[in-house]
């Protein structure tokens, strides 16, 4: 009797999504989620599982572990080899940047980072005040759309309500199947803290080396177009619009969950400002910076580095990813500032009490 009461609540459930899917009433979680990848945070959980494989191996060489954290900018713009050997006589820098815009984007994927047996002497948080703004929704393309000919963008063909149920068909079956992923992700994350799971207990470490960088910009510069193309869609975002910046919210409240995350991996955080191109820095309100600092002071004090203006335009690939120039100045110049924050006393694999760990750096 309770199993069909429960199917019947759930069929409820759907439909009621499918209704609000198919009328465009879509709530504003559901719209932000569709951002979320349930798969980065897999990829994650995989790469740090495969970091404790290593670390507790009998010949592991290396001493010490510097955590990344942050989204492409992260991952493109930091040659880890160069800041590992830098800091405490030789480390091991794991980059966990993944792909994204916003502070609940970076916050979802590092929720393996809390339950890790990882004993990190320094964890950096590579991040950009414009993800406080989140990223909203491009705007949807209807039937009465125009784009700056006034020509409709979208095919005339299908009639006004079958248009308006395609699009919205597709514009929020990825939004759906992320709320249902990112609710099965919690119930399982709840389940490995409940029983003390580290990382590798509860992934599978990944077989390519969680240490090696994942490089996707290669080249010394982007084309006009995608440029150009780059800035709307941050303009798109809300990234550009002071009214999207506050120093609370969802993502003000992802931030410290961000900052929570690494502390839990032991040892100092730090947040970096990554560098940012000169036009990008001419087009962000002043206020996303100042929200910034507003929630990190309020969370820990956490020492902010600023180095959105450290590397000359040059060395960018774009607005925002660095080329091979311009990331072997900012891991150079990272090296040099990171060497006074790092923990490097005591045994790098000694068991963490995390009952005792402070929310403070």
């Amino acid at each position: 009797m309770a199993v069909a009461a429960l199917s019947v609540a759930l069929a409820m459930l759907a439909l009621d999504v499918g209704l609000r899917m198919m009328s465009g009433d879509v709530e504003p979680a559901l719209r932000r989620a569709e951002v979320l990848d349930p798969g980065e945070y897999e990829r994650v959980g995989r790469q740090i599982a495969a970091a404790e494989r290593d670390v507790a191996s009998p010949g592991a060489s290396f001493r010490r572990v510097i955590i990344v954290a942050g989204l492409s900018t992260a991952r493109e713009d930091i040659d880890g080899d160069a800041v590992g050997r830098a800091l405490c006589g030789g480390s091991r820098l794991l980059n966990l940047g993944s792909s994204g815009g916003s502070f609940r984007e970076l916050a979802f994927y590092l929720r393996p980072l809390r339950s890790t047996a990882l004993s990190s002497a320094l964890t950096v948080l590579a991040v950009h005040p414009v993800w406080l703004a989140g990223r909203r929704n491009v705007p949807e393309v209807t039937p009465n759309s125009r784009d700056s000919r006034g020509e409709n963008p979208v095919s005339g063909n299908l009639r006004r309500d079958q248009l308006k149920s395609a699009l919205w068909s597709v514009a929020n079956r990825r939004a759906v199947h992320a709320v249902v992923m990112d609710a099965l992700w919690s119930f399982r994350e709840r389940v490995d803290r409940r029983f003390a799971l580290t990382a590798q207990q509860a992934f599978e470490p990944e077989r390519e080396s969680p240490w090696a960088d994942r490089i996707s910009y290669q080249g010394m510069r982007a084309g006009s177009m995608a440029l150009d193309e780059q800035l709307r869609a941050w303009q798109a975002f809300g990234w550009f619009d002071a009214r999207r910046f506050d120093s609370h919210g969802s993502e003000a409240d992802a931030l410290v969950e961000v900052l929570s995350a690494g502390r839990s991996a032991g040892g100092r955080v730090v947040v970096v400002l990554m560098p940012e191109h000169s036009t990008m820095r001419r087009m962000v309100p002043d206020v996303a910076g100042e929200s910034l600092r507003t929630v990190v002071e309020r969370a820990g004090p956490y020492p902010i580095l600023d180095l959105s203006a450290a590397i000359p335009d040059n060395g960018f690939y774009d607005y925002a990813h660095l080329n091979a120039r311009g990331r072997g100045r900012l891991s150079a110049l990272l090296a040099r500032r990171l060497a006074d924050f790092a923990d490097c006393t005591g045994s790098p694999r000694e068991p963490r009490d995390r009952g005792s760990m402070s929310t403070r750096s």
